[in-house]
């Protein structure tokens, strides 16, 4: 196994584990046990209206994380061909979601540094995310040369563009594009 496909397993299984979590959080019937232990109460003893307000804010933090799962498995795909973009995109959301994340379970911990916050877990999915990439990054897998649109390559020879591994024919020899608002102009005249 090459070093790219390596690291998109483990982008997957951390997506795998941001939607288990999501699922956890989004079907709560009630806070976590490092919950009552910060607030010193239990459920019930809670009036509901906090209760309905709780839940809610729980199932946010699951839809997050559901949202932070799915969009690190839909990425995999274009960072496992090289695509540069996916491997800015990825970091983008595993560290916003990450760093908050764990900057509220630390939070947390201060207030009652007995409470068993999940402050590993947070991490551990920023560090895993970013090992993958930089495993990744390290392989000679993620240096093939890609050439500049348009532009032309000296160790691969191609000139022009290259549209999805293959070269595009001259601007000449393509098809006219319809200029959309031009056409659309002219005959509204």
């Amino acid at each position: 196994m090459n070093a790219v496909t390596v690291a998109s397993a483990i982008l997957l299984a951390v997506a795998a584990g941001a939607g288990a979590w999501s699922v956890r959080y989004v079907l709560a019937r009630e806070f976590m046990p490092y919950h009552a232990q910060l607030v010193g109460l239990d459920w019930r003893d809670i009036p509901r209206r906090y209760q309905l307000v709780t839940l809610g804010m729980l199932k946010m933090v699951g839809a997050g994380l559901l949202a932070l799962g799915a969009g690190i498995a839909w990425l995999v795909a274009p960072f496992s061909r090289g695509e540069p973009w996916a491997s800015w995109a990825i970091p983008s959301l595993v560290c916003t979601r990450g760093f908050v994340s764990t900057y509220v379970t630390v939070a947390l911990r201060r207030v009652d540094p007995g409470a068993s916050t999940n402050v590993i877990t947070s991490c551990s999915g920023v560090v895993l995310a970013l090992a993958a990439l930089a495993l990744a990054h390290g392989s000679d897998d993620m240096r093939t040369p890609r050439p500049a649109v348009g532009g032309h390559d000296e160790k691969s020879g191609v000139d022009g563009a290259v549209h999805h591994g293959r070269e595009r024919p001259a601007r000449a020899d393509r098809p006219r594009r319809i200029r959309f608002h031009a056409d659309v102009r002219s005959h509204l005249k």
